[in-house]
């Protein structure tokens, strides 16, 4: 690997914007959001995990979700900065 070669594998993420439709004592609050997960997770898990992000935001016990857009998003890093150290990652 160069040095200026950036090791691609493992940063690959999908990344999808969706509409959310939640039900309160006040009327229904409508959104659009998005979510970062793992590629390749199946939809069904998605919607999944939106909805649980969803009902988290709203405070509903009731949200709808509809997928909206799907993006492939890759991530490297850029820049660290030293209060990066400061951080425990793992217990």
């Amino acid at each position: 690997m160069e040095k200026n070669e950036v090791k691609l594998e493992g940063n690959e993420m999908d990344f999808y914007m969706y509409e959310s439709i939640c039900t309160s004592w006040f009327g229904n609050r409508k959104d659009i959001r998005h979510i970062i997960i793992p590629k390749d997770m199946s939809e069904d898990e998605v919607i999944k995990k939106a909805e649980i992000s969803s009902k988290n935001i709203s405070g509903s016990a009731n949200c709808n979700i509809n997928l909206l857009q799907k993006y492939y998003m890759l991530i490297y890093p850029k820049k660290s900065y030293s209060s990066l150290t400061r951080i425990k990652f793992h217990k």
